[in-house]
């Protein structure tokens, strides 16, 4: 409609070539890229391209390369692991009103440069430790009853040590569970994390139910399917020896009975569990002393 009508103004004379091409330049777009000012012929604005690298950004955490963000994009990017600040600044650039987005490429490059910079934590040198009195030189008595005291104690080093439970203190550590395959029969995702310079965020290992390696070094957590029913978290039953499972998230699981949730209270070997807008009650799931962390 635009172009016609700038075609009919320059037959009159009334516009330039130059003009009809701003003009058609107005109306030049992708789709799925243009930001709502674009698609309604307003004048450029480097804002509509800070709305296209939000719509990038979206596509290439989530894999979803033929669709831009929907009104659930949110949980779209929780599924793929991205940390909050993230999802909140992408949330920004897509916004209807332009006057919410970053308002140039600099300035959100600038926002995602904060968000990579490290935290820095300054450490107090430690206090100097208060003077030690020196104690007199004991007495050449005291010497020689010290002297055995110290002859018996090398004796009794010949006997191993016993714990006051019984257990002989000198036995080496246990070795490390070894890899081994588990069959993880509930609806949702599994993802890892490691002991020793963790991730910031945890990884997506798999979608659920499948087939899944636990790793020596390797932390793992669960979440459950929000549209879950009890049928499909029975295999949680077969995960109360998994030491290495550090988190449960159960977060609006609202399909779920007593029943579900109970099977969740035996994992209690937990370090986190997330209740969150979930149907957990008093009676089917409370906090487990076993489990540090607990959010409803």
């Amino acid at each position: 409609m635009a172009a016609k009508a700038t075609l009919a103004d320059e037959a009159r004379g009334a516009v330039t070539a130059g003009g009809r091409m701003l003009s058609s330049l107005r109306g030049s777009h992708t789709p799925i890229y243009a930001s709502p000012q674009q698609r309604g012929g307003s004048d450029p604005d480097p804002r509509d391209d800070v709305h296209a690298l939000g719509v990038i950004a979206y596509q290439m955490l989530t894999g979803h390369l033929t669709q831009g963000p929907g009104p659930d994009y949110t949980h779209d990017l929780v599924d793929a692991g991205t940390p909050q600040p993230l999802i909140e600044l992408i949330g920004r650039c897509v916004a209807q009103n332009p006057a919410r987005r970053p308002a140039t490429a600099t300035e959100l490059a600038a926002e995602l440069d904060k968000m990579s910079a490290p935290t820095v934590t300054v450490v107090p040198p430690p206090a100097s430790p208060p003077a030690v009195p020196v104690p007199p030189k004991p007495s050449a008595e005291v010497e020689k009853a010290g002297a055995e005291e110290e002859k018996q104690a090398v004796t009794n080093d010949d006997h191993p040590k016993v714990s006051a439970d019984g257990e002989d203190e000198d036995q080496p550590d246990p070795e490390p569970v070894p890899e081994y395959e588990l069959d993880v029969v509930v609806s949702g995702n599994w993802r890892m994390n490691r002991v020793v310079k963790p991730f910031k965020a945890w990884r997506l290992v798999t979608k659920l139910p499948a087939k899944v390696k636990v790793k020596p070094g390797e932390v793992y957590k669960l979440d459950i399917m929000r549209s879950a029913k009890d049928a499909n978290v029975q295999g949680l039953a077969a995960l109360t020896d998994v030491q290495s499972l550090h988190e449960l998230d159960l977060t609006g699981c609202k399909r779920l009975t007593e029943a579900g949730f109970a099977l969740a209270a035996k994992l209690t070997h937990l370090r986190t569990l997330i209740l969150t807008e979930s149907a957990a009650g008093d009676a089917a799931l409370k906090p487990s002393p076993s489990c540090p962390t607990s959010r409803f």
